[in-house]
């Protein structure tokens, strides 16, 4: 029940150890959780490492590329640093097509037309939410500007600024709203997006796209805004070269993780069920 009166709790019947056991048991768990929260803590810190050398590692592959001995030139971009000679530095609307989703208007919605659509929550980093998304009216006129196809790369406007996940085709069609924008290579044969999905993780970690720096202004990533961010770019071979070194490593600094944070939930099973056992006296703690 939602709502335990007095009435009710003082009838409720429990078992009683004797005060010497009863210090015992006390005693015992706050052993067993002072031992578990420190178990949980280094473990969260295991992970925060593992996150940051993420970072790191993305950082510097999107900056300096694979070859440590490359020459290297002024990028001209404060957090790029230098880059590599034969890189090119270029501002992101002059590669990519950048359109902003469809503004949601709940007072327009006839049902004629309907489609679902994402929103800024349903981008996660490199992944998105396709199970009961909302839907909004999208005319057939309309879909060249306001519906995904496979491969697009979706930025998020606001919140975490510029975090990115690729669209993968999972519902026949499917729109976007404003809170989204979605990024097309100009040229697909000199573009791999992929590279670029990793070039946003590094720049949005690094707080590129917050507020141009001003922390006192809400977040807020306009299309002009992206289309002016100046990164570098290698040749698309070596881009497709960086971005498969990239999925690899991070799919085994995510396996790591991903682990870690499976211990910590059996940590905590682990003390509940101890605990348990303790207070229902199936484990004497004397």
């Amino acid at each position: 029940q939602w709502d335990l009166r007095w009435e009710d709790l003082k009838r409720v019947a429990v078992h009683l150890p004797p005060a010497e056991e009863q210090r015992a048991i006390v005693a015992f768990v706050e052993s067993v959780n002072r031992a578990v929260n420190s178990l949980i803590r280094a473990k969260r810190r295991q992970i925060e490492l593992l996150n940051e050398q993420k970072r790191g590692i993305i950082a510097r592959a999107v900056t300096r590329g694979l070859d440590p001995s490359a020459r290297l030139k002024p990028s001209g971009i404060q957090w790029v640093g230098d880059i590599p000679e034969h890189w090119e530095v270029a501002a992101l609307g002059v590669r990519y097509w950048i359109q902003l989703g469809k503004m949601l208007d709940a007072k327009r919605i006839t049902g004629d037309a309907l489609i679902p659509y994402l929103r800024n929550a349903d981008v996660q980093w490199d992944r998105i939410n396709c199970s009961e998304l909302p839907m909004m009216d999208i005319d057939e006129q309309e879909y060249d500007r306001y519906l995904v196809r496979p491969g697009d790369l979706l930025v998020c406007e606001g919140g975490d600024v510029g975090r990115a996940a690729f669209w993968d085709g999972s519902l026949t069609q499917c729109g976007y709203q404003k809170a989204l924008h979605r990024l097309r290579p100009r040229t697909t044969a000199s573009e791999c997006p992929r590279f670029l999905f990793y070039v946003m993780f590094a720049a949005s970690k690094l707080g590129v796209f917050v507020a141009d720096g001003n922390e006192n202004t809400i977040a807020h990533l306009t299309a002009e805004k992206l289309r002016r961010h100046r990164f570098g770019f290698p040749p698309v071979e070596e881009q497709q070269r960086i971005a498969h070194v990239l999925d690899v490593e991070m799919a085994s600094l995510s396996m790591a993780a991903e682990s870690m944070a499976k211990e910590i939930e059996l940590l905590r099973e682990y003390r509940t069920r101890l605990i348990a056992d303790v207070v229902t006296g199936k484990l004497d703690v004397r």
